[in-house]
C-alpha cells in the first residue's frame, strides 16, 4: 500500500498546474524537467500551486490531501525582497484523523520585517504511550495506548532586524491539547490525570535571531542562530504555568553545483515548570527525527542533531525540478533529574520536486530503531 501512495505521489506531482510565464512554458517543453531559472525568485507576481493527494505518516495511517501553495511578493517591483508563503493543506486519513496546517511567512519593509506563523489542528485517533525515555521507548501500540487527541496550536511571531542579520522578536502561542475515550491504562497514568482537564496553554515569547541565509525557505548557504523563551501562564486564560528555551543552530555549506549542500542543525528545546503531557518535547515529527511515531518519545526537554546532504539533479548541464536528500541524526529526550541520558538514531532519504522557484514538495522515508514511516510536506525540513 505505501508504494503505491509513493508513486501516485510522484505521477501527481510532476504534472502539478502552477501558471508561470509563457517563456518558462516553453523553455519547459524544449527542455523536459528543466529547472525555473535561478534568478525567477525575483519575479513579484503571485504563484499558486494547488494539489489533491494521497500520502502516509506513521501516526495517521493512509491520508487524502488538498490544499494548495500561494507565494507572492508584499512589493511586486522589489527584486530584493523575499516571497512571501501561505501553504494550507487539509487531511483527512484511513484512521479518522482530520488535520489542518498553515505555516504562513510575510515579508515586508525590504525584508527587515518578518511576520511567522504556526496554524495547527488535529482530531484523531492517536497513541499516548507515556513520559521518558524508558517508559515509552520500547511500549508498542496497542488497546493499552488507544485513545482520541483534539489538538490545535496558534502561535504567530514578528521579527524586526535591528542591524547586520541581527533580529528581535517577539510572539504568542495558544494551544490545546484534549484527550478522551482513552484506555484504562491511560487514564493511570500520572500525567494525563493531572493535566487532561486543563488543556488550554497561552504563552508570550522573546525572540533573537541572527541568519544570513540566502533563502530561508530553502537554503544552499549561511546560518542561522535562533534563541527563543516563552512564558505560559494565567495572564490570557492558561490552565498551566511553565517556561520553554529554545535553541536552533542551523548551517548550510554548498560543496557542489548550486543546489547541492550539506546542511547542518543542532536543536535544544528545555522546558520548565508543570508542562502538560500535550506540551511536551516530542522527537518524532516531519521536522526533526522521522521515523518515528509522533509523540512516542515525549519528557519536559529534548536535544537532537542532524547531517542531510541535498543533491540538485542536473539535465544536460542545466538544473532541473528534482533533488535527492539524505540524511542521518541521532536525539534524546530528558527531564530535568534525568541521570542517564539514551541516544535516538535516525536516517533516511528523500525526494523534492520543485513546484514553484525555490519551493518544493518533498517526500522522506524515515528509519529510526525498530521502527519508519515516510512523509510529504511543503518545503525541507529545516
Amino acid at each position: 500500500m505505501i508504494k503505491i501512495y509513493y508513486i501516485i505521489f510522484i505521477l501527481i506531482f510532476s504534472v502539478s498546474s502552477t501558471v508561470y510565464s509563457q517563456e518558462k512554458q516553453e523553455q519547459a517543453e524544449k527542455k523536459p524537467f528543466i529547472v525555473f531559472k535561478p534568478d525567477s525568485i525575483d519575479d513579484g507576481r503571485p504563484l499558486l500551486t494547488p494539489f489533491i493527494t494521497p500520502g502516509y505518516t506513521p501516526e495517521l495511517g493512509g491520508i487524502f490531501a488538498g490544499g494548495g501553495f500561494l507565494s507572492f511578493k508584499t512589493d511586486i517591483n522589489n527584486k530584493e525582497l523575499l516571497r512571501s508563503t501561505l501553504p494550507i493543506t487539509f487531511s483527512y486519513s484511513t484512521s479518522g484523523a482530520l488535520t489542518l496546517i498553515s505555516k504562513p511567512t510575510l515579508y515586508f519593509k525590504n525584508n527587515r520585517l518578518i511576520i511567522e506563523t504556526e496554524l495547527w489542528y488535529k482530531s484523531m485517533p492517536d497513541n499516548y504511550f507515556g513520559v521518558g525515555y524508558e517508559q515509552t521507548a520500547n511500549k508498542e501500540v496497542s488497546e493499552e495506548t488507544n485513545y482520541h487527541r483534539d489538538w490545535w496550536w496558534i502561535s504567530p511571531k514578528v521579527f524586526w532586524e535591528l542591524k547586520n542579520d541581527f533580529f528581535i522578536g517577539g510572539g504568542l502561542d495558544f494551544n490545546y491539547t484534549k484527550g478522551s475515550e482513552a484506555s484504562p491504562e491511560i487514564l493511570a497514568e500520572e500525567n494525563y490525570i493531572k493535566y487532561n482537564d486543563r488543556p488550554y496553554n497561552s504563552g508570550m515569547g522573546i525572540y533573537i535571531r541572527y541568519d544570513t541565509r540566502d533563502l530561508p525557505a530553502d537554503s544552499y548557504s549561511g546560518s542561522l542562530i535562533d534563541i527563543r523563551t516563552t512564558f505560559f501562564g494565567s495572564l490570557m486564560g492558561g490552565n498551566n504555568v511553565y517556561q520553554v528555551y529554545e535553541l536552533d543552530m542551523r548551517k548550510f555549506i554548498q560543496v557542489g553545483k548550486y543546489g547541492q549542500t550539506i546542511a547542518l542543525q543542532g536543536r535544544i528545546r528545555y522546558g520548565r515548570g508543570e508542562i502538560p503531557y500535550g506540551e511536551m518535547s516530542q522527537l518524532g515529527s516531519p521536522t526533526d527525527l522521522r521515523g518515528y511515531l509522533w509523540g512516542q518519545l515525549r519528557d519536559k526537554s529534548m536535544a537532537y542533531v542532524i547531517t542531510e546532504y541535498r543533491h540538485k539533479i542536473y539535465w544536460e548541464d542545466q538544473v532541473t525540478r528534482h533533488s535527492l536528500v539524505g540524511w542521518g541524526a541521532i536525539g534524546t529526550i530528558f527531564s530535568n533529574d534525568t541521570e542517564t541520558y539514551y541516544g535516538v538514531p535516525n536516517y533516511g532519504f528523500g525526494y523534492r520536486l520543485e513546484i514553484q522557484p525555490r519551493t518544493s514538495l518533498r517526500l522522506d522515508y524515515g528509519i529510526g530503531k525498530n521502527t519508519s514511516g515516510f512523509y510529504f510536506n511543503f518545503q525541507q525540513a529545516f
